[in-house]
């Protein structure tokens, strides 16, 4: 069911017939999901995302799925990116799921422009990002170094290219994150 999907969004043919029958089985039959691999759950969240097919039921269902799981470990960068990407773009995806995710991230040995595009699809919208681990603002926060770092860089980059102005505005931003990091490194 997913191939079908993901070869119905890749060819643009969004029947919205096709997306509901889809959603509607895979809600329903109890075993399906607990068949998925992590190539599976990213090409159904790709295609809907692509689709731009809401369907709340079947997001909760994967995300409950998701959570299910001992861990990621078998699930590709790639596949982490398509399935938080989708559910980001129709959902507020759980904390305890972006933190596993995150976690997974962290375990492996990628290039960072992999894990900068995980990055881009944990957080999408800079705005609700906060970079204070501490603070109870209800936005999502960044304590892993590594990931602000990454974040902050490709911030960096873009700007750079965009302006001169940005790239003193993001100069500060840097300098801001480092010395946030010195006081969640600091000890209590």
């Amino acid at each position: 069911l997913a191939n079908i999907l993901w070869a119905s969004a890749k060819l643009a043919f969004y029947h919205d017939s096709l997306f509901e029958k889809i959603a509607n089985h895979v809600c329903t039959d109890e075993h399906l999901l607990t068949t998925y691999n992590g190539q599976d759950f990213s090409m159904l969240m790709w295609a809907f995302s692509e689709a731009n097919a809401e369907y709340p039921l079947l997001f909760e269902k994967v995300t409950e799925q998701l959570l299910e799981f001992d861990n990621l470990n078998d699930f590709t960068t790639h596949a982490l990116c398509n399935i938080i990407g989708g559910l980001n773009k129709f959902t507020d995806p759980p904390q305890e799921l972006m933190n596993k995710v995150l976690q997974t991230a962290q375990q492996r040995d990628e290039e960072s422009r992999e894990l900068a595009k995980l990055s881009k699809a944990l957080f999408p919208k800079e705005e609700e990002i906060c970079w204070k681990s501490t603070c109870t603002c209800g936005r999502k926060h960044i304590s892993d170094s590594a990931v602000l770092s990454i974040l902050l860089q490709l911030r960096f980059e873009r700007n750079y290219r965009q302006d001169d102005d940005a790239f003193t505005d993001d100069a500060a931003l840097v300098e801001e994150s480092h010395s946030i990091q010195e006081e969640q490194d600091a000890p209590l």
